[in-house]
């Protein structure tokens, strides 16, 4: 384990050696998430969220539907930084630095609304917990954006079934993660004729 803790998680090659002794363990669990998922459904979390509607965009038939929880699919208003800020760290892309300028901050307390999970959380050695790189944060914000330009063409429809297939999206009231909002902004712009929209109230990020 202190083997594993101590690699460097800033290249692909170091994150794959730590998740692969966890793959058959993965693949055995008795859990919601392996149970609610048939064939053709696709279940992401947050950053995760992000990648399956991208994934969508570019596949959109390939999908009998989509359950999305607290989905980062959209940069909330008053979390967006100013165009001046974002401006300033293109350029310093550009100019070629790949600094790790973002300060991680410690999420353990917005994600688990229970305290024993929060503890467990730093036991996660497939998490990155160092600060995020420059090149990162542009990447997330323009996927989001390109989410956000496109929502209206997220429609479901299964090359298998040739109908409209099922959106679910599920997000927590008291989440400071990503903002209940983002989500009520998805719902209402999908296309996605049969589509479903869950608040839980009190539920932070993580509310698996």
């Amino acid at each position: 384990m202190n083997s594993i803790a101590s690699q460097n998680m800033d290249f692909t090659p170091a994150r794959r050696r730590i998740w692969s002794p966890f793959v058959d363990v993965q693949q055995q669990l008795d859990h919601c998430l392996f149970k609610m998922a048939p064939p053709g459904m696709r279940t992401e979390e947050s950053m995760g969220g992000a990648v399956s509607l991208k994934v969508h965009l570019k596949q959109p038939h390939e999908w009998d539907g989509v359950i999305l929880v607290a989905p980062m699919c959209k940069i909330a208003e008053d979390m967006s930084p100013p165009e001046s800020v974002l401006k300033f760290i293109t350029l310093l892309f550009k100019v070629g630095l790949k600094a790790k300028l973002f300060p991680q901050k410690d999420l353990a307390e917005l994600t688990f609304r229970e305290l024993s999970k929060r503890k467990l959380a730093v036991y996660n050695v497939i998490s990155y917990s160092d600060q995020m790189r420059l090149r990162t944060a542009i990447e997330l914000l323009k996927a989001t954006s390109n989410i956000e330009m496109q929502v209206e063409k997220i429609s479901f429809h299964s090359q298998r079934s040739r109908v409209s297939s099922q959106l679910l999206v599920l997000h927590g009231a008291a989440d400071k993660v990503t903002d209940p909002l983002v989500s009520k902004f998805l719902y209402e712009k999908a296309s996605s004729k049969f589509k479903t929209l869950k608040i839980y109230e009190e539920g932070c990020h993580c509310i698996l």
